[in-house]
């Protein structure tokens, strides 16, 4: 079975991020897609505590039945970084071929990563286009243009439309993003 291995902030979930799971199921470029929340950003980026992105996620992913959203990264040794969280996902999923699911933005920090070759090794790439980010290397964008460092710019009533309503709900019932 192909599994897409989709890790990131989500910080907030918004509709980028389930539009990539809609496409990828959509178009059979996976057959399941395993969401994972990082706990701790390997380039130390300031983020909403885990438990929350992770139950946020949870909701977002919600209605899409193929979609697994995983905790795993909360195990994983400190600092993780992406080839960790793959040879975790491997060892689980051992009979699955693994692609990880990119955004045309992350492929001009790829050089930075940490075993950068091991990655693509274990997980080839699946990239998708991104507004503002095309390349020969990625494709035409195909999702809408969100981003959460964007939002989080702005106040959660400000962003109807961007994030899934069940998320907003939860955000603001918690007040989350003040």
């Amino acid at each position: 079975m192909r599994l897409g291995v989709y890790g990131g902030s989500f910080d907030p979930p918004h509709f980028g991020h389930v539009g990539a799971a809609e496409y990828l199921l959509r178009h059979r470029l996976v057959e399941r897609l395993l969401v994972l929340p990082v706990f701790e950003h390997a380039f130390q980026k300031d983020m909403l505590a885990f438990d929350e992105r992770l139950e946020l996620c949870r909701l977002a992913f919600s209605h899409l039945p193929e979609v697994e959203v995983s905790d795993l990264e909360r195990g994983l040794p400190r600092p993780n970084y992406t080839v960790n969280m793959l040879e975790a996902v491997a060892r689980q999923h051992p009979l699955d071929e693994l692609r990880l699911i990119v955004g045309a933005d992350v492929l001009l920090d790829l050089p930075r990563w940490h075993r950068a070759l091991d990655v693509e090794r274990l997980a080839p790439l699946l990239v998708l286009g991104r507004v503002g980010f095309e390349t020969q290397a990625a494709p035409a964008p195909v999702l809408p243009d969100v981003a959460s460092s964007r939002l989080r710019e702005t106040q959660p009533a400000d962003w109807v439309g961007q994030v899934p309503t069940v998320v907003l709900s939860r955000i603001a019932e918690r007040n989350l993003y003040r």
